[in-house]
Order: C-alpha cells, then structure tokens, then sequence
C-alpha cells in the first residue's frame, strides 16, 4: 500500500509540473511554443482516446445523416403530396406601414377527371335548359307541355324575401356585376326536387366558388405587382439618399423595403441565413479546401 501511495504521489507530482509547463507553453511568444503533442507522456493512451473519439464521430454522424435522409424523404413526400398538385401557392400582400395583411385563395390543380365531370353536366344541364324553352314555345306539342315536374314561376316570383340565394335558371349578371360561366346553369331553389338535381347543383356551386377565387386572385396579384413597383422606387430614393449621405460624410443607416416572408411563395420551403441560430461548426478539412 506504501508502495501504491508512493506512484500514485509521484504521478500527481509528474501531472502538476506537465500543467505548469504547458501553462508557461501558452504564455511564450508563438516561435517559441511547442506543439501541445510534445507533451504527451502517454502515448498509448492518447491514440486510444483519439481512435474512441473517431469511432464516437463516426457513428454520431452516420446516425445524423440517417435522420437527415428519413427528414428529407419526409419532405420531399409533403412536397409532392401538398405542393405540387397546387396551380396557385398561397401567399399574402402585407402592408408596408403597419402589420395589416391580404391573403390570396391557395388553388389545387383540377384533374383531367373531374374536368371531363364538369363538362358533362354543363352539357346535360345546357340540353335540359333547351328543353324547357323548348316546351314553353307553340312549336311544342300540347301533351308534352305538362311534362314538368314543377313549374317556380306559377307561385313564386323570385323576390320573397324567405327565400335565401335565389338564382335564376339561366340568369345572367346584373349590370355592373361579373358574369361568371356557371351560373348560367343554375337550379332555381324550387327546381332542386331530386338528389341528382342537387348534386348537379353541388358542383355548380364549386365551380362558381372556383371562379369566384380566381378572379380575387386576378386582382390580387395585379396589388402584388403594383406594390413591387412602389418598392423598386422606394429603393431608388433609399440609394439616392446613401449617396447624398456618403458625399456628405454622413453614417447613418437608411432601411430598405423588403418583401415579407409569407409575400414569397417558394419561401416556405426555403430556409435563409438569418433563419438558422446555430452557428454553422467547419471541419479542418472543409477551413483548408476553403483556403485553397
């Protein structure tokens, strides 16, 4: 045990004087230092810890670029999902002035199938309009006249105030109001008697809504240029004002408009510089490629 106390006393004495020594290393001029390897005593030890710390590195970044791999197939997942069947991304126009904002109407791609739907029943919807003015003309024979089912205009004019949304079979837009191309073939509210009448209505009604939010779209991205043009000026001015600043031997900080994130629609899948906290760590090989 003497012995054991005694090495053990000896190698705390060797340890203090090695840190003196690399202190004193430290505090010389830099011709002077010595390599921080010129004081290893252990040599063993130190390639142990060194291939124990290569083998941690290793498996910590194979483990890292597994979970980068499995984040990107996520995203490129979402992507494809969410993303591209998109034909109009959203985005908003926000005020320079204040935090007030107007969103646009995000608008999937229509399908070939639902398309070839839509076209069918605004043809079965155009013949049955035909017919109705058809039996309503003397060129009708006297026994199919009685052929409708019900007849709105014999108890009901359209103007009754009970009445929610009353369309018109075959109205067109009031002066001063767009015409839309489906609402030509609209159900009157009494007309929608059977389930098949009602899902005809159903997909009338969605595509009017669709080009409803295409013409707010129109108008938005005419505002969305417009404001882009005031920018451009603005940052004209904002240049003119750093050189009469320079000239003048003046520092002053002149802000510049920029677009808000949510303006720009690749923005969401982008990320930017000033978005990351962390500070980016690089590698002695990637300091000494850059050197190069």
């Amino acid at each position: 045990m003497a012995q054991r106390r005694a090495l053990t006393l000896e190698v705390e004495s060797l340890r203090k004087k090695l840190r003196i020594l690399i202190e004193q290393n430290s505090s010389c001029p830099e011709l002077e230092q010595l390599d921080r390897q010129e004081f290893c005593v252990d040599f063993e030890e130190r390639d142990k810890i060194a291939a124990t710390t290569k083998e941690r590195c290793d498996a910590l970044r194979a483990l890292i670029e597994k979970e980068n791999v499995a984040r990107q197939l996520i995203r490129d997942r979402l992507i494809k999902e969410f993303w591209d069947p998109m034909q109009g991304k959203g985005c908003q126009i926000v005020s320079l002035a204040s935090s007030l904002a107007v969103s646009n109407y995000p608008e999937r791609t229509v399908s070939e199938a639902e398309s070839t739907t839509l076209r069918k029943l605004r043809v079965m919807r155009k013949t049955e309009q035909l017919e109705n003015a058809y039996i309503k003309t003397s060129d009708c024979p006297e026994r199919l006249r009685d052929d409708l089912l019900l007849q709105a205009d014999q108890f009901a004019s359209g103007d009754e105030d009970y009445v929610v949304n009353w369309w018109h079979a075959g109205s067109l837009a009031k002066d001063g109001e767009k015409e839309f191309f489906d609402q030509q073939f609209l159900y009157e509210p009494f007309e929608l008697l059977t389930n098949c009448r009602r899902r005809v209505q159903t997909h009338m009604l969605q595509s009017m809504a669709a080009e409803f939010r295409q013409s707010f779209n129109g108008l938005f991205k005419t505002c969305q240029n417009d404001k882009k043009g005031v920018m451009d000026q603005i940052r004209e001015k904002v240049m003119r004002i750093k050189a009469i600043l320079v000239e003048l031997q003046v520092e002053e900080t002149v802000p510049e408009p920029e677009l808000h994130q949510h303006e720009e629609e690749e923005a969401v899948l982008a990320v930017k510089d000033r978005e990351i906290k962390a500070e980016k760590w690089i590698s002695p090989e990637e300091r000494k490629a850059a050197e190069e």
